[in-house]
């Protein structure tokens, strides 16, 4: 498998962790650390980003599928937890 096979591969996983379809969701950013001792699951809009232009930009057939619940779950995680000036409280 060739390393940008290898990549997609891995963002695909991180992407279907916790869910298939158009489930929306977003990839973990990373495991570990004080939060995941409690439950959190980390997904940070830095990470996110470039993770749907990769998909977009791919040209596999299955990735333009995985940017649409992606980019839905970041509006939305926008929308809710940063009103206003765009930053988290």
């Amino acid at each position: 498998m060739s390393i940008g096979a290898a990549a997609y591969a891995f963002l695909a996983a991180r992407h279907d962790q916790y869910g298939t379809g158009s489930t929306l969701r977003l990839p973990q950013s990373y495991d570990g650390g004080s939060l995941a001792s409690i439950g959190v699951v980390s997904s940070f809009t830095y990470d996110n980003a470039p993770t749907i232009l990769a998909w977009l930009a791919s040209g596999a057939s299955s990735d333009p599928a995985r940017t649409g619940p992606c980019r839905q779950a970041a509006l939305r995680a926008l929308a809710e937890r940063c009103p206003g000036n765009g930053r988290s409280p």
